[in-house]
């Protein structure tokens, strides 16, 4: 089951059922299940992300995307006052993993927490394309079919407001999209 299935779960739970359901997965994660570390670490308010780092260390790039995700969109860090978010996905891009690549292109697009290079963004879309991505590919094709100069100078605005798949990408929870 994906990290936003579980969450989706959790979120259908009555409120007596989550306490047992967190026990549950406290139970795996002492158990060595990666996933349900993340998850005890992701479901407690305010997260802790201490326990969610430990539990993206073995290096699973499903778990290292839903830790990205969830620094960028869920609890209010703003990614372009902060370059954890660039510097975690600059990481990441050795995992060879899609939805990693497809980010750490809109980073360098949008310049969040580095230096706007539209250069590295095509590199990283192409290369998250190639994986088998369609977000990577549309947002590729979009980049290449606005080649305007004055398009990039009002970035992220006019990509993100013109551009829906990459939209999505900055929305709530796109998880594992």
């Amino acid at each position: 089951m994906k990290i936003d299935q579980f969450i989706d779960e959790f979120n259908r739970l009555e409120p007596k059922d989550k306490a047992a359901y967190i026990a549950n997965l406290q139970k795996k994660a002492g158990n060595g299940d990666r996933t349900a570390l993340f998850l005890t670490g992701y479901l407690q308010f305010p997260p802790d992300w201490e326990v969610m780092k430990k539990a993206i260390s073995a290096g699973d790039p499903e778990l290292y995307y839903a830790y990205i995700c969830a620094r960028t969109v869920d609890f209010g860090i703003s990614p372009a006052k902060d370059r954890e978010i660039h510097q975690l996905c600059y990481r990441g891009r050795k995992m060879n993993y899609a939805p990693i690549l497809n980010r750490l292109a809109i980073t360098y697009l949008c310049g969040i927490g580095c230096k706007q290079n539209v250069k590295l963004a095509k590199k990283y879309f192409t290369q998250a394309a190639e994986l088998g991505m369609e977000l990577a590919q549309e947002n590729l094709d979009y980049l290449t079919s606005h080649n305007d100069p004055e398009v990039w100078a009002n970035i992220p605005t006019a990509f993100c407001d013109n551009n829906p798949s990459v939209a999505g990408i900055l929305s709530p929870l796109p998880f594992l999209s």
